[in-house]
């Protein structure tokens, strides 16, 4: 993209693009005065600027925040699932199957639901492996 960001804005930066919801040089204008707003000690997220600029709509903010939240519960679910896998607890193919009933399920409803409820309610792992394995992940993830 060759902006300086990083982090959740460079998360939200990428899928406003990808949805055709901010233009590269919208993205730009906001970084920039972002920066400006930071020199003067108002910490904003790139959403929040271009939300105020008029560079994004509410609602166009409102789906990037949604899909921002989504991929990183999906990143953090398919970790625990990798755990789980790599400990023994689960097969690839139950992790696999918990991780598409989440995708179907936020497609019908755009709800986000962590995968450990199909994984308990379906799969036999138990409520202290599952702790366990989000332990590993919580190291895993830093």
């Amino acid at each position: 993209m060759g902006l300086s960001i990083t982090g959740e804005d460079a998360v939200y930066a990428t899928i406003a693009l990808n949805h055709k919801l901010a233009t590269k040089k919208n993205i730009r204008a906001a970084i920039k005065e972002q920066s400006r707003r930071r020199g003067g000690g108002v910490h904003q997220s790139l959403g929040e600027v271009l939300c105020e600029m008029n560079l994004i709509s509410p609602a166009g903010h409102t789906a990037v925040l949604r899909a921002s939240a989504y991929k990183r519960e999906r990143r953090r679910d398919k970790i625990l699932g990798r755990v789980l896998v790599e400990s023994e607890y689960l097969s690839q193919e139950a992790v696999a199957d918990a991780l598409r009933e989440q995708k179907a399920q936020y497609a019908r409803s755009g709800q986000i639901v962590k995968i450990e409820s199909t994984l308990l309610r379906d799969n036999g792992v138990t409520a202290y492996q599952l702790y366990a394995a989000k332990k590993i992940r919580k190291l895993k993830l830093g």
